[in-house]
């Protein structure tokens, strides 16, 4: 009789397995001596040599660009080792491994164990997730954090302890400073729990104000600073104008390169906001507003054009745009062309088999898990889309895809 391996040690194996994965690939593709370069790398040399967490870029001084969490860590790992870069791609392969355990804790109790081991090496074997290792960015982190926060919300209900909602909210918060576009899922999220909970509604609200607190308290350095050094709240980032410029200019192709070519699309900013954008009297708050306000003239003028752009990008960010792969072989963009299509249709199948099986867990975990994908997918086409941007929840559905790969094998055996 062939004895089971128990619980710690497939965590173990999972999370090995996944570390040993990341490992090999940023070995492979020569970024695990030299990663590849972001800004955050900037934003982290500039806090260690004493200007704080600050980010030139054409002309103007942020200090809210981007993800306020990931320099902290990149800058704190750097100092450890001494400089030495390919500390922070071990930490990366760790917390890709976490991501593992993770969509293993997320699947065993909904689909079985059978389904959380294949979810775990799904994820130990994502293609993104695996690529972005050797790269100083706060992908990897983000991806772990989103999970963390699906798994925690999961697990919380009416009658869950206040001090644990706190916790959670902790968490939460920790989240959206590393990425913001998770803001609108958590409020929807909190307004789910309630109306899903009539017969303990006071109790729902109770927890949700909790996780409320914890994301407060976690974010309120941030909006001190801000406060401090504006006297206005900034909400998290000043890089959101741009971002948005990007996707909505007359002629945006909804990534960040120009339409039907693979310039950046900043080159082709038009002359007159470029000279207003680089204007030195500005500060990042005064950016961001004027490019904030170039992109919503250019949606009053053609609301039918930026309608179609948004349609448009919704379609990238859940299929692929014409610049997918535009940084890697052709052959790893057609690859994963095959991979995400069998993926996406075996978490498809996945969703439906969780609702017709009538669990309350199992359609729960997958309201949540849905109502992530609406919010972060139309918050990006709001904006712009690349690769990446999927990949911040794609992880997570790959738990629905075990779930629906176990049933196609379970109907054919």
């Amino acid at each position: 009789m062939t004895r089971r391996p128990s619980e710690r040690a497939i965590r173990l194996l999972l999370f090995l397995a996944a570390f040993a994965a990341a490992i090999a690939v940023a070995t492979a593709t020569g970024h695990f001596l030299t990663p590849e370069r972001w800004e955050y790398s900037y934003v982290a040399e500039q806090l260690l040599q004493g200007r704080g967490l600050v980010y030139e870029y054409m002309g103007t001084k942020y200090y809210f660009y981007g993800s306020a969490v990931y320099p902290l860590a990149l800058a704190g790992v750097l100092w450890a080792g001494g400089g030495q870069a390919w500390m922070m791609v071990a930490v990366h392969a760790v917390w890709f491994g976490c991501t593992a355990l993770v969509l293993y804790a997320l699947a065993r109790p909904l689909f079985g164990a059978s389904a959380a081991v294949l979810a775990g090496m799904l994820a130990a074997l994502h293609p993104g997730g695996l690529v972005y290792v050797g790269k100083l960015h706060s992908q990897t982190l983000d991806v772990l954090l989103t999970a963390l926060c699906v798994l925690l919300l999961v697990r919380l209900r009416p009658q869950t302890r206040l001090a644990r909602a706190v916790g959670t909210g902790l968490v939460t918060g920790l989240a959206m400073l590393s990425r913001a576009t998770l803001a609108p899922f958590l409020a929807l999220w909190g307004l789910w729990l309630v109306w899903k909970s009539p017969a303990a509604r006071a109790a729902a609200v109770r927890v949700v104000a909790g996780v409320a607190v914890g994301a407060a308290l976690m974010l309120a350095p941030m909006v001190i600073r801000g406060w401090r050094m504006y006297g206005r709240l900034i909400p998290l980032r000043t890089d959101t104008g741009l971002n948005l410029w990007y996707g909505n200019h007359p002629g945006a192709s909804g990534t960040s390169h120009a339409l039907g070519s693979t310039t950046p699309v900043l080159e082709g900013m038009p002359k007159p906001l470029l000279s207003q954008m680089e204007n030195q009297t500005r500060n990042e708050v005064e950016v961001n507003a004027l490019l904030t306000a170039a992109a919503w003239d250019a949606i009053r003028q053609d609301p039918a054009a930026a309608w179609q752009r948004f349609v448009k990008k919704f379609g990238y960010f859940w299929w692929f745009s014409p610049h997918t792969g535009l940084h890697y072989p052709a052959s790893w963009a057609v690859g994963y062309r095959v991979y995400y299509a069998l993926l996406l249709g075996l978490a498809v199948i996945g969703i439906v088999q969780a609702w017709r099986s009538g669990d309350s867990s199992r359609r729960d975990a997958t309201v949540l898990v849905l109502l992530l994908a609406a919010s972060v997918s139309v918050i990006q086409a709001a904006f712009y889309v690349e690769g990446r941007h999927r990949w911040l929840i794609e992880p997570l559905l790959l738990v629905w895809s075990a779930a629906g790969a176990c049933r196609v094998a379970a109907r054919t055996a």
